[in-house]
């Protein structure tokens, strides 16, 4: 069975998994971030995992942003 979108199940944990823009991946040092989600169940991690991703893009868009500044 397919996981639902952005969610990894790791020792019973549930995280939200976000893949780094190409441009940022030299300044972040990984290709992934990962935040856990605090729990074991998939119906909480699916339901938490949009406050999760948000706080993730909003920072990825605050990196980018930075760069622009930068020039």
């Amino acid at each position: 069975m397919r996981r639902p979108e952005y969610l990894q199940c790791r020792l019973g944990r549930w995280y939200v998994r976000l893949r780094v823009p190409a441009h940022l991946t030299a300044k972040v040092g990984q290709q992934h971030l990962v935040r856990a989600l605090d729990t074991d169940s998939e119906t909480a991690a699916r339901e938490r995992r949009w406050v999760a991703l948000a706080l993730l893009w909003d920072w990825i868009g605050a990196q980018t942003v930075s760069d622009v500044f930068r020039r």
